[in-house]
């Protein structure tokens, strides 16, 4: 889930959508909605009132059973309403599927004041409180200490660190960074990633070859 994030933050920064892209940038949606997943992932096994679709409701659940405390639970219920209706009063202007802010003011303006806020800088305030926490409590679950809050990898990292990826094009990426047979290049890689057979890598050390 982190890895599919990571890829998603990446195409975002490439089209310049990081900051405007309320459902999948900074601090957005789909945040929340991996946050509270991967705690679903961890727990739902043993407690299958975790196993429920609704975001909010699979919050509620997870803080009534102690698996996520009310300094977070309650910001990101507070964030997922208000992105959700920022969503909604967007695309009814629109009258499409977007998920983008307005860039000329005029259109912020109306978006603001269907958000019953009367002026854009309250309502760009709101939003950013909101986003900053939901940022805050997601690098929390899925960066340990010795990350760094901004790591950005490249795509190429992340197609190298993805399990399940298209081999064709990872040869092609090591043609292209000049190894002369890339499918033996490849395997060698494969040792050094998820370590030898049937010897797993620490969460540590996974984390060192990622920076390496």
């Amino acid at each position: 889930l982190k890895l599919m994030k990571q890829k998603i933050d990446s195409g975002l920064e490439r089209k310049k959508e990081a900051e405007s892209n309320i459902k999948l940038g900074r601090g957005g949606i789909r945040e929340i909605e991996f946050f509270v997943q991967t705690l679903q992932l961890i727990h739902a096994g043993k407690h299958p009132e975790l196993r429920v679709r609704n975001t909010l409701s699979a919050i509620d659940q997870l803080e009534k059973g102690g698996f996520l405390p009310r300094k977070d639970a309650q910001p990101l219920r507070e964030a997922y309403i208000f992105l959700r209706t920022v969503e909604n009063r967007l695309q009814i202007y629109r009258e499409q599927q977007t998920h983008s802010l307005p860039v000329h003011l005029e259109e912020l303006r109306t978006l603001a004041r269907s958000c019953n806020f009367e002026e854009t800088e309250g309502f760009n305030a709101c939003l950013e409180e909101h986003r900053s926490n939901v940022e805050r409590i997601y690098h929390g679950l899925f960066f340990s200490g010795e990350e760094k809050r901004d790591q950005q990898l490249t795509e190429e990292t992340l197609l190298l660190l993805e399990r399940e990826a298209d081999e064709a094009n990872i040869h092609r990426l090591l043609s292209k960074k000049g190894f002369s047979a890339p499918a033996a290049a490849y395997k060698s890689f494969l040792i050094l990633r998820d370590g030898p057979p049937h010897i797993w890598l620490t969460a540590k050390a996974r984390r060192m070859l990622t920076r390496l």
